[in-house]
């Protein structure tokens, strides 16, 4: 189920819905990419907690607003603790419920500027996020890389919610429907 906030600002009432992206939703996702980058010689992402944390708060701003946007970028590389070398970001906004993360996948491939960034050299970590705002899904692909021999390991993404309880992995419409309302921008 989705967790209802209501957000007061200025003179201004705000009715927002948030969905976090179910763990196996992200791992489901992760696999899509990993997939991808394998089939062009590219090293394998892992999962990391910074990035996670850094794409849903975009993914929620982005949500409060309503607005697809890159707003913020340099403060989400700056702030969320990753010693990245590297940087990729793709968002998108969807009209689907529950979203389909192979959908989405696909439809950032299909999308040259977002295959560039899912297809970027260097990128050693990738995080995911999800908002709601009405009928609407937020959503954040946040791409990091470390410098050859970081000692960095990752950190694994906090309070991930059950399947049950999030996204799920089967969507509603097909994917000529869903790529006909999907928006996205690099």
């Amino acid at each position: 189920m989705y967790r209802c906030i209501f957000l007061l600002f200025s003179a201004f009432v705000f009715d927002y819905c948030s969905a976090t992206m179910s763990s196996a939703d992200a791992n489901k996702l992760l696999a899509l990419t990993n997939q991808h980058r394998a089939s062009i010689g590219l090293n394998a992402l892992q999962l990391d907690g910074k990035l996670t944390a850094a794409a849903e708060g975009h993914s929620i701003a982005q949500a409060q607003t309503k607005t697809m946007s890159h707003n913020g970028l340099d403060s989400r590389i700056a702030n969320c603790g990753f010693p990245g070398i590297v940087w990729a970001e793709n968002v998108g906004m969807s009209e689907n419920k529950p979203i389909n993360v192979a959908e989405m996948h696909k439809g950032w491939l299909n999308s040259p500027k977002h295959r560039a960034n899912i297809e970027k050299a260097g990128l050693t970590h990738v995080g995911f996020g999800l908002a709601a705002n009405g009928n609407f899904l937020y959503y954040t692909e946040f791409f990091g890389g470390v410098a050859s021999g970081s000692k960095y390991s990752g950190t694994k993404p906090q309070g991930r919610p059950s399947n049950s309880q999030r996204s799920s992995s089967t969507g509603r419409r097909s994917l000529s429907d869903q790529l006909a309302i999907n928006r996205f921008k690099r």
